[in-house]
Order: C-alpha cells, then structure tokens, then sequence
C-alpha cells in the first residue's frame, strides 16, 4: 500500500484546489467590477462637469456682471454724493432688498435674487459665498440710503477681495485651473 494514495487525500486536495482557483476568480472579479464602477463614476463627473460648464459658465458671467453693475452703482452715486451733487446724485435703489426698499423690490434685485437661486442649483458653496457678498453689497447700499457714512477704502478692498475669491472658486468649480494646468 505504499504505492497507492489515500483517495480521501487526493480527493480532497483537488477539491481544495478547486476551492482556491474558484475564490480566486472571484475575488479578481470582484475587484474587476470595483475597478470598473469606479471608472464609470469618474467617466460619468467628467461627463457632467462637461456638459454643464457652459450653463454655469454663463450663469456665473451674469452673477458677476450683475455684481460689477452694482458695485459701479453704489461707487458712482457715492462720488456724486461726495462732491455735493446731493440733489442730483442717482441713489442706486434698484439694489436695495426687499426689507429696504420703499415700493418694493425692482426689477434688478428681482433679477439678482433669482440668479442667486439659479447658482444655489449648480454650487452650493459658490452661492454661499455669493449670499456673503449681496450681504456685503447690501450693507453698503443700506449705508448710503440713510446717510450714516459713505464706504472706505477698506470697505471697497473688502468687496474686491470677496469678489476675487467668488471669481476663483468659479474658475475651479468650472474646472478652468485644471485645464490651465494641463496646457
């Protein structure tokens, strides 16, 4: 009986090694199928973030021509307010919230306030950074409206860094550094 193998033995060890080729395979495939979902995910942000960036693009170029026009607003009435040109200075009330303004909201801050809303709908953390700065902007409006004081250079460079770094993150929610970065 030297000769012969135990049956049980080599009956086992095949089947053993089946076990092992058979959780083999299907580990490599489970971890083919991860490696295949997540490609497909990645594919799919790629896709997205594509076919998106030209409604956010100029979703984001009208929030901030809108923040342009009422900085430009808010600074022009304060230089003819400065220069004694009381009478005749334009108070820029189609910025002023619906708290503020005496007939009602306008047109423009109707505007900005839907656009507000549009931006909440693609980024989340550019609107909120956008909100900060119609508060900043309102502050200001608020300011020249009762006549408490009229905005510093520190207010001004405070706006314009807000509005650079809005201006930044909509690059990079765009995807425009990256694509800077590749070039």
């Amino acid at each position: 009986m030297e000769g012969i193998s135990n049956p049980w033995v080599t009956g086992g060890a095949a089947v053993l090694a089946a076990l092992i080729a058979f959780g083999g395979v299907a580990l490599g495939q489970l971890m083919q199928s991860r490696r295949e979902r997540q490609l497909r995910t990645d594919q799919w942000r790629r896709e997205d973030r594509h076919r998106f960036a030209d409604h956010k693009r100029e979703l984001y170029a009208e929030l901030l021509s809108y923040f342009d026009r009422w900085q430009h607003d808010i600074r022009c009435y304060d230089i003819e307010f400065n220069k004694q040109n009381k009478d005749s200075a334009n108070f820029p009330i189609d910025w002023l919230d619906s708290a503020n303004a005496p007939d009602g909201i306008t047109e423009e801050r109707r505007s900005i306030d839907l656009l507000l809303g549009r931006v909440r709908l693609v980024s989340n953390a550019i609107w909120a950074q956008a909100q900060a700065h119609v508060a900043t902007l309102d502050d200001l409006t608020y300011a020249l409206m009762i006549g408490s004081r009229a905005p510093t250079k520190e207010d001004w460079a405070t706006v314009y860094h807000a509005l650079s770094v809005i201006t930044d993150a909509m690059r990079g929610d765009l995807g425009a550094d990256e694509q800077e970065a590749h070039s």
